[in-house]
């Protein structure tokens, strides 16, 4: 898990990842800047990016979100993530949690991780492959376009977004900060999905190459 403050601004951001079961890197290629400037165009695209959460329109951010993700997934030839009504229930939940007990964390106080929370959220995650994104922020940094580029600017958490092995996703937004006493902030997690076959296709590797 990482965290980056910016002691310049009163907002304040956070992010975190971990993978569970399987993962794997993805190796840098020679197209990576115009993959980066395809995928930031893509992003202008996606409806209510740069928009502040609020009450009423949690549903829409989280498509938002989904948006974002899945722009830069395009940008590199890589499958769209499809929500999956369990693991939003699971990443929903994980979000509400952190922010209503002021952690922030993959694993809750009690010890529970992301293989249980989406077991509990009927998710039969036996054997596949689990990764997690977190991330909260205050003022602009709580907004979906900056809390995605974020994640884009830290290699674990851009590994996960754009590993190809990965199909579906749950989007949690908690209108709380993880930590007392921080107003109008927002918490995120994005619980993802992958294939559980051992090995990945010959063609997705071929892409995983270059999708950075």
């Amino acid at each position: 898990m990482t965290r980056h403050m910016n002691p310049r601004v009163r907002n304040r951001t956070g992010i975190g990842v971990v993978i569970a079961v399987l993962s794997f890197s993805i190796a840098a290629g020679p197209d990576r800047v115009s993959a980066v400037a395809a995928g930031a165009k893509a992003a202008r695209s996606c409806p209510g990016s740069n928009a502040p959460p609020r009450i009423e329109t949690l549903a829409q951010t989280e498509r938002t979100v989904l948006c974002l993700l899945n722009a830069e997934r395009a940008a590199r030839s890589l499958t769209a993530l499809a929500l999956d009504p369990r693991l939003q229930t699971a990443a929903e939940r994980h979000a509400q949690d952190m922010g209503a007990r002021d952690f922030f964390d993959h694993v809750t106080p009690e010890g529970t991780g992301i293989i249980a929370r989406v077991r509990a959220a009927g998710f039969p995650s036996a054997g596949a492959k689990l990764a997690e994104n977190l991330a909260w922020g205050s003022g602009r940094f709580g907004r979906p376009a900056m809390v995605v580029k974020n994640w884009m600017n830290s290699p674990p958490h851009r590994a996960t977004i754009l590993n190809p092995a990965m199909r579906q996703v749950g989007i949690g937004i908690a209108l709380d900060a993880p930590e007392a006493d921080i107003s109008g902030a927002v918490t995120y997690t994005t619980d993802f999905v992958g294939e559980t076959s051992g090995r990945t296709p010959r063609a997705q590797r071929r892409l995983s190459r270059r999708a950075r």
